[in-house]
């Protein structure tokens, strides 16, 4: 079954035009689909797929076949040194991040995430792979693209998060679409909580259900340390695309053509 898909369609820009419906499809990773998902996926349909996992973890959970569907392996993150991935190591990573916040510092797991929101926008390979995700974007070719990570939250969150500023949606709109993912992750949360809460038994449930949110959950600290670093240090949204990603006003307004109406 599908984690955290939907379709970008129907979000309304600052101008009052709305994103295109059955264009842009965002979700997590793809190996949990069933036949009744691909057929789904086909009849939309969906004929580019752009991986944001690393190739460590398309490989220990790779994308199915779709036939009609070309893939793309597109990582803005190429290890698992941010805790971000979901690679085998770093699942352990993640263990250590939620023992630490139990133990040392219930903040510990909001802070490290933040922190990473942060460098996010300030590498330059991370921000390269977003500059290609957005050209190709903008190709003229037939149907539908989805781009996925894990989850759906980080990485391909941020692509989504870029894309509706590109499109000319408000920031409230845009943090509000990030949040989203909480209600379309919380089936997956709360088992995660259950799994740890059993391999602990002896630690309340309560000092093991915030760390955990905040590791796989979308927060308000996050989305919010992205606008501000880019504030901060770019002057602004405008001056970030323009400088840091590359979208001039040409490619600004191909993919204004192609995705609105």
């Amino acid at each position: 079954m599908l984690t955290n898909l939907r379709d970008l369609g129907g979000i309304k820009t600052k101008d009052g035009k709305s994103i295109v419906k059955g264009k842009l499809f965002r979700s997590g990773m793809l190996c949990r689909a069933n036949e009744e998902d691909i057929r789904y996926l086909k009849s939309i349909p969906v004929t580019r797929i752009i991986d944001f996992r690393t190739p460590k973890e398309t490989e220990e959970r790779p994308d199915p076949a779709m036939d009609g569907a070309e893939y793309m392996n597109l990582p803005p993150v190429v290890d698992f040194q941010t805790g971000i991935t979901r690679e085998s190591k770093t699942d352990a990573s993640i263990e250590g991040i939620i023992k630490k916040s139990i133990k040392e510092d219930p903040d510990f797991a909001k802070k490290y995430f933040t922190g990473f929101y942060i460098k996010l926008v300030d590498d330059d390979y991370a921000m390269s792979r977003y500059a290609k995700f957005f050209k190709l974007l903008a190709e003229d070719r037939e149907g539908a693209t989805l781009w996925h990570c894990t989850a759906g939250k980080d990485r391909a969150g941020a692509g989504a998060a870029f894309l509706e500023e590109i499109l000319g949606v408000d920031r409230e709109t845009i943090m509000a679409d990030y949040m989203l993912t909480n209600e379309y992750l919380e089936k997956d949360i709360q088992d995660f909580i259950n799994l740890i809460k059993r391999k602990y038994f002896f630690i309340p449930r309560k000092n093991i259900e915030r760390p955990i949110r905040d590791c796989f959950g979308a927060r308000m600290d996050y989305i919010e340390a992205t606008y501000d670093t880019i504030d901060k240090k770019y002057g602004g949204m405008e001056a970030f695309l323009r400088d840091k990603l590359g979208i001039d006003d040409g490619l600004k307004n191909k993919l204004r053509e192609k995705y609105l109406e």
